[in-house]
């Protein structure tokens, strides 16, 4: 309700406070409500500045994360990057929370933990059949097998220690449930183990960014096996319809 519709309600019923356009108490009580409304106004700016998905003043909260490149590189998901960095100073370290703040870049980004443990190991691809219209693990009778699933020549790097390495991962299963995958999704068996990861195309500008995001979430005797496989320019060409 703004500061007039207030002092209206405030005054008694009248002819001597009649609120017609023409009548010298609407012009009164019109002025003396314009200071109060528009300190409300500045007020509102100041509070919404607070918040990078309301803020004016981007620029500033670009300062302070010391995103310096996001005007150039990352156009109309500034706000969302600036959200995800302040979001991280809240803390949160499970799987969720980690794919929301990583899906301000990217909605189709998920982070999946390895419940129930398997060796992380066999997650790059897998053969399943097809019994009618349903997928599923090879080895039933009826099925059309040899259909593959994944990528078995790509690579998934891990982050951890505050480093990224190549396939690295313990042979030791005591191990093997600190990993946990990001990734675009990922295919279970009957027990319900993740059988194969599919890998996310996002484009090079990204990887600092979302490596930084993993690094400062994750628990810290976590690993993360990034199924991301990094392309320059490739929002570039999606922009101009040379790549899907």
């Amino acid at each position: 309700m703004s500061f007039f519709e207030s002092i209206k309600a405030l005054l008694p019923f009248g002819k001597a406070f009649s609120f017609d356009k023409d009548t010298d108490s609407y012009r009164f009580f019109k002025g003396l409500a314009a200071l109060p409304d528009d300190v409300r106004r500045e007020t509102d700016k100041v509070f919404f500045d607070l918040f990078p998905e309301t803020t004016e003043a981007i620029e500033e909260w670009e300062n302070q994360f010391s995103v310096k490149f996001a005007a150039e590189q990352y156009g109309d998901s500034r706000r969302g990057i600036l959200e995800a960095l302040w979001k991280s100073n809240a803390g949160g370290q499970s799987a969720q929370y980690l794919q929301e703040c990583l899906q301000k870049v990217c909605p189709e980004i998920k982070v999946v933990e390895n419940v129930p443990i398997k060796n992380p190991r066999d997650a790059n691809s897998a053969l399943v059949a097809l019994v009618g219209q349903k997928q599923m693990l090879c080895g039933r009778k009826t099925a059309l097998c040899g259909f593959r699933q994944g990528d078995k020549d790509f690579t998934p790097t891990v982050i951890r220690n505050d480093n990224e390495v190549l396939y690295d991962i313990p042979v030791d299963p005591r191990y093997w449930e600190n990993y946990f995958y990001v990734c675009r999704n990922v295919m279970r068996n009957s027990r319900k183990e993740i059988i194969y990861c599919q890998k996310l195309e996002l484009d090079l500008k990204w990887k600092p960014y979302v490596e930084y995001l993993i690094l400062k979430l994750k628990p810290a005797q976590s690993g993360a096996l990034v199924f991301i496989e990094w392309v320059e320019n490739l929002d570039e060409d999606r922009a101009k319809g040379r790549r899907r």
